[in-house]
């Protein structure tokens, strides 16, 4: 991998190759390739020094240059970088100290400004503090081997359980960087903006890791700046003339929610040629009412598209621009990766159009994991990776139906989770169907329905049991679905993955510990 970033930092070193965007949608802070490549080696360099090849770096800067700078650093170096949450309070400062704990580095690169917040964590587990930026200056570039297997290590999602970190090689990490820049079109003339959460998947991959392999352009915004204010992710773009971008659906509702057609109108898209929305399952109505909507700012109607793909396949697996059909994949075959769907009754390839488990293959497949998170088999002289993902292929497109561990049942016919949380959401435009679980809980040996669901933030239910017994009927009457539990709560509320979906095996852990509760349940 280290190749491919000389190939990319050997271009004039006074070419800006990176920009931090900030609330204004200008750039606060560029990297040309000169400095960015000297930094790089300087950090390498002290940690070819003081740590041993099989070391484990931490990076737990936010999101921002030093990020990238220590990311580099390690690569060049030939360590296996551990990217983290930043230090900033909230949810992902308890994803940073369970990963410490969980994987133990052996060195965690921070800022000046973060290196108090972590002095007690990393004295805990062990792990040694740095200071990424201060290293002595590198005048004579070390003389790094090149090894296949370094590799960055990854957290899977967690959607349905614990999450669990998982080793990417160099070589997986390039093959899927090649896979998908060709099934998205992109070239070196192209330019990325994400704001995507810099440590993990599609923000680490997608938005940043990818594009600087592809030598393009990339410029990042902290995740915090769009959420206060999503409108900034569409002017950042243009003001950065990005031409690809994306975010996962939960990103595309709060843009239609929150951004009024007359600033739509203000805004020119139309020299986006990318737009990916990469959050699994999206509703089926979902992207074409996106682009109707962003219809006056000029973006290309393909140039929005749904992305599939998962931790364990470095990132992406299906999803191409083009003509669209609901929320489907475009196939892209390069004759190395392949995607399949397995009959689960017959352990068998499924027909066209048959639904059944979601199976992957090809050279991006994590090879290696901390503990095993999925199921391989081999079959037709190629090893398969399970998803866990329910789904079907038809016409050279993959639909994507929901989590196999995430189906409630009804009249002995299965029901997506998925499935029952959108239509929960269409009964009251104050519910957020992004922020919706729904689960099956076990009394007495029979099996039940739950749903918990979030309200919008802003917006407030008049009656909640007028609204309660809404969704209950409507379930009832749509989906042959009988509620036990109908809970409203308040945004934020449920428990996220590490990718910011809704954990909905947490959720059922929480509701059986009594910390949703319906005060229907004691009449229905």
């Amino acid at each position: 991998m280290r190749h491919n970033f000389e190939k990319l930092l050997s271009v004039p070193p006074h070419t800006i190759v990176y920009d931090w965007i900030g609330r204004d949608g200008t750039s606060q802070k560029s990297l040309t390739a000169g400095v960015l490549r000297q930094h790089a080696l300087d950090e390498a360099q002290r940690l070819s020094k003081t740590t041993h090849k099989d070391a484990i770096i931490g990076i737990a800067t936010n999101s921002g240059p030093d990020f990238l700078i220590g990311l580099i650093g390690c690569i060049y170096a030939g360590r296996t970088a551990l990217p983290l949450p930043g230090t900033r309070a909230g949810p992902g400062r308890k994803r940073l100290l369970d990963a410490i704990a969980a994987i133990k580095p052996s060195i965690i690169l921070v800022t000046a400004a973060e290196i108090d917040q972590l002095r007690e964590p990393a004295a805990q587990f062990g792990a040694e503090l740095q200071i990424v930026g201060t290293a002595d200056v590198c005048n004579v570039e070390p003389d790094f081997g090149i090894d296949p297997e370094i590799s960055i290590l990854q957290f899977t999602s967690g959607t349905t359980g614990a999450a669990k970190a998982i080793s990417l090689s160099s070589s997986a990490i390039l093959a899927n960087a090649k896979f998908t820049a060709r099934a998205y079109g992109l070239t070196a003339k192209d330019t990325s903006f994400s704001w995507l959460p810099h440590y993990h998947d599609m923000g680490l991959f997608g938005g940043l890791l990818f594009p600087l392999l592809t030598g393009m352009r990339v410029a990042q915004m902290d995740p915090l700046v769009f959420i206060q204010k999503p409108v900034r992710w569409l002017k950042a773009v243009v003001e950065t003339k990005a031409t690809v971008t994306g975010g996962p659906a939960f990103a595309l509702r709060l843009c239609l929610d929150q951004i009024p057609q007359d600033v739509l109108a203000s805004i020119d898209l139309s020299r986006v040629r990318a737009f990916y929305c990469g959050s699994e399952p999206i509703p089926g109505y979902m992207l074409d009412e996106v682009a109707d909507r962003l219809a006056v700012t000029g973006l290309d109607d393909n140039a929005l598209f749904a992305s599939y793909g998962l931790a364990e396949a470095t990132l992406f697996v299906a999803g191409r621009p083009g003509q669209r059909q609901g929320a489907s994949c475009r196939i892209y075959e390069d004759g190395l990766h392949e995607t399949r769907i397995v009959d689960l009754d017959r352990l068998d390839w499924a027909p066209p159009g048959t639904e059944g488990e979601i199976v992957i293959s090809g050279p991006s497949l994590s090879k290696i994991s901390f503990e095993k998170t999925q199921h391989h088999f081999e079959k037709d002289g190629r090893v398969w990776l399970r998803t866990g993902d329910a789904g079907h292929l038809s016409g050279g497109r993959l639909w994507i139906t929901g989590r196999l561990k995430d189906v409630l049942i009804a009249r002995g016919v299965n029901l997506p989770a998925v499935e029952v949380e959108w239509l929960g959401a269409s009964c009251d435009k104050a519910l957020n169907p992004f922020g919706a679980a729904a689960f099956s809980v076990f009394t007495d040996g029979v099996e039940h329905a739950v749903l918990l669901i979030e309200r919008h933030r802003r917006q407030d239910v008049a009656d909640h049991n007028v609204l309660r017994q809404r969704l209950r009927t409507q379930i009832t009457s749509k989906l042959g679905l009988t509620l036990l539990t109908v809970a409203v709560v308040s945004p934020g509320a449920l428990p996220r993955t590490t990718s910011g979906k809704v954990s909905r095996s947490q959720a059922k852990r929480d509701y059986l510990d009594g910390v949703f509760w319906d005060p229907l349940n004691d009449q229905n």
